[in-house]
């Protein structure tokens, strides 16, 4: 608590309710130390009161060091998804489809390689990429269920799951540039 600001300090003071009672005691000796309250019944003043945490789609993060984590969280899960079309690649070329495969494995290890510049930094152009990436993927998606003889409920909800995470995910990233 000693190497926070004064409005860092003052920030904890208002959402005290969301950390751990210890943290909120250190935070209330550094703020009497600096003579930002003079006791805890300053507490009760309105510049204080306890804000409450918004839920939201997209929260905002306001940390730096997090906003780092978060971006590098979401990109390696950008990144593990560039495993299916990989996967998909592979079976393809195995199973005599030479030009499809090497477009769906090429396909798999551009999307891998910007995810993975995403981990090193933030990039806009990457997440832009990512987005005409993501919209090919679903084009190509749904040529392969339109070619499907039966079309299963699951197949399409996994399906739908799938690219509704990676689209949360992008957007996410985009606010949070």
């Amino acid at each position: 608590m000693g190497k926070m600001s004064d409005e860092q300090l003052k920030n904890v003071l208002q959402k005290r309710n969301h950390y751990q009672e210890k943290a909120v005691e250190a935070a209330v000796r550094e703020a009497i130390n600096r003579g930002l309250i003079h006791s805890e019944e300053d507490l009760m003043a309105p510049e204080f009161r306890t804000k409450p945490l918004k839920t939201k789609l997209f929260p905002k993060i306001e940390n730096e060091e997090v906003r780092k984590k978060i971006r590098k969280s979401m990109a390696r899960g950008l990144l593990i998804a560039g495993i299916l079309p990989l996967i998909l690649g592979v079976v393809k070329l195995n199973t005599g489809y030479r030009s499809e495969g090497l477009f769906v494995l090429s396909f798999g290890l551009v999307w891998m390689g910007i995810a993975s510049s995403l981990i090193r930094q933030m990039l806009p152009n990457a997440i832009k990429i990512l987005f005409v990436l993501t919209a090919v993927a679903v084009a190509y998606t749904g040529r392969l269920l339109f070619l499907q003889p039966v079309i299963e409920f699951m197949d399409v909800f996994i399906i739908t799951v799938l690219f509704l995470l990676i689209l949360y995910g992008l957007t996410f990233l985009w606010r949070l540039y």
